[in-house]
């Protein structure tokens, strides 16, 4: 039986594809991040057979609670209990992305407004970055002020990566 590795974890050629078990695993999710009025940031399973480790990060438009991540785990644990999704031990992390995640969706960026953001964008063939404080959000676009008082205005094409930066 051959082995192969896939983000950082090792699956037999017997096993399921690790793309199959995120499949399933976002439709067990969506219902129960939905009705806590969150979302999927993200979702990766690590480690080995029998020891994974399934990390969940999931946001919400006005943020997430340790509360409502305790719940989300709870829930979703019973139903992959169910579902028989992972044979053997499984660790099941549910958290909010943090300040460490960069931003991934546009959704994201609202709750995020007056607070310094640094951004890593494409502009023709060229990138640059910046740093700002957040002004305004639209559905296409970000506007940073920037120290100089000048302002970015960026399509979210544009953006290749954007992380909030700590207020310290």
């Amino acid at each position: 039986m051959g082995l192969f590795l896939l983000n950082g974890a090792n699956f037999s050629l017997l096993d399921r594809s690790q793309a199959d078990i995120i499949g399933d695993l976002e439709r067990l999710l969506t219902p129960i991040a939905q009705s806590r009025n969150t979302y999927l940031i993200d979702l990766t399973i690590r480690g080995e057979r029998g020891g994974k480790v399934v990390e969940i990060f999931l946001d919400g438009d006005s943020g997430v609670s340790a509360d409502t991540c305790a719940s989300v785990s709870r829930e979703l644990s019973q139903q992959l209990d169910l579902a028989g999704l992972f044979h053997g031990r499984y660790q099941l992390i549910v958290s909010s992305p943090g300040l460490d995640r960069p931003l991934k969706y546009a959704r994201q960026y609202p709750k995020h407004i007056g607070r310094r953001l640094k951004v890593v964008y494409r502009e023709e063939s060229n990138s640059g970055t910046a740093e700002g404080i957040l002004s305004g959000v639209t559905e296409q676009d970000i506007v940073l002020d920037l120290a100089d008082g000048r302002k970015l205005k960026l399509g979210f094409g544009q953006l290749i990566e954007a992380r909030v930066l700590p207020a310290w």
